[in-house]
């Protein structure tokens, strides 16, 4: 019985000396390889921060990260040398060539370098230009709330500045949006007219910003209202003047269709005229028979919502 007590105090001792001795020594990481995530190699941007990744080991206890001016073999400037247990790092650097690169630490035991190589680029001067705003056009008025704006890309810029502005360029800001990945940003902004521009961006200096005009119309208007003729009205003269009077409206600019038939159901081979009117609220007919007719309207606005249509209104040409 007493053997027993001693073989199992010497097997639970074995165990934990066992265990201890797993803490103790590291794993060996010469064969263990590494994957470098960014900066892609060969990476040329004006972006002066750089964020150093590579993919994380699951042996590793620390990483050593190192990063020069030029190359390994011919140093300008050694900027890096460190030892972290994280799989990144973030360094502000100078416009140049660079190289840098990773290895794992346990240790004595260490893994290959991996080694890249990226370019800061001069960031150029782009303070006396602006970028060329493509869609929507300047003064466009739209009838969604979602809307795409897209620009081209201007040389020399990094990044980007989208501003919306409540009417003109400096007022109210609606909002204030860095794009770093493109030229297009879509935006939700409510009825209104508003100005919008772009600022291009690097890492010395700003463009100009580039503006233009946006009126979002969701709503659509209410029927214009026939005057004259009249209702029942009789015309001396084939030349006839109709009248109308537009809604107010405070969405976009007000245009009407004006459609005349010779019956009161507008089919198509009745019409006898049809016509948008975009200037003032009046029409100029000329007509070859006399006979009875009958007008009526359809209201649209400049960002493509209509109205239903107006109440008819009929009048008789004889002379």
């Amino acid at each position: 019985m007493k053997n027993s007590k001693i073989l199992i105090y010497i097997m639970v001792v074995s165990a934990l000396l066992f265990a201890a001795c797993e803490d103790i020594f590291e794993k060996d990481v010469s064969d263990a390889k590494l994957e470098l995530i960014s900066p892609a190699d060969k990476m040329s941007s004006p972006e002066q921060g750089i964020m150093f990744k590579w993919r994380e080991n699951e042996d590793a206890e620390r990483y050593n990260l190192q990063v020069v001016k030029g190359e390994f073999s011919a140093i300008t400037n050694f900027y890096v040398d460190t030892l972290i247990s994280l799989s990144r790092f973030e360094k502000v650097l100078s416009a140049g060539k660079f190289q840098w690169r990773v290895r794992i630490v346990n240790g004595s035991s260490k893994s290959e370098w991996v080694t890249r190589s990226f370019t800061i680029e001069e960031s150029k001067d782009i303070t006396t230009v602006e970028p060329a705003l493509l869609t929507p056009e300047n003064q466009a008025a739209v009838n969604k709330a979602d809307v795409e704006m897209r620009w081209e890309p201007l040389d020399g810029a990094s990044n980007y500045t989208l501003r919306i502005y409540k009417s003109g360029w400096g007022s109210e800001l609606v909002d204030d949006i860095s794009v770093f990945d493109g030229t297009k940003k879509s935006v939700s902004l409510t009825d209104g007219t508003y100005t919008w521009g772009v600022i291009g961006r690097n890492s010395a200096n700003n463009s100009r910003p580039s503006t233009r005009v946006l009126t979002v119309d969701t709503k659509s208007p209410v029927a214009s209202e026939p005057s004259t003729p009249a209702e029942a009205a009789v015309q001396t003269s084939f030349d006839v003047l109709f009248t109308w009077t537009r809604p107010a409206d405070s969405g976009s600019a007000l245009s009407d269709s004006i459609i005349i038939s010779k019956t009161d159901k507008f089919k198509k081979a009745d019409i006898v005229t049809k016509a948008l009117v975009t200037g003032n609220a009046r029409y100029n007919a000329k007509f070859t028979e006399k006979t009875t007719y009958y007008w009526r309207l359809k209201t649209f606005d400049k960002a493509g919502n209509s109205s239903g249509y107006s109440a008819v209104k009929s009048f008789r040409v004889s002379f």
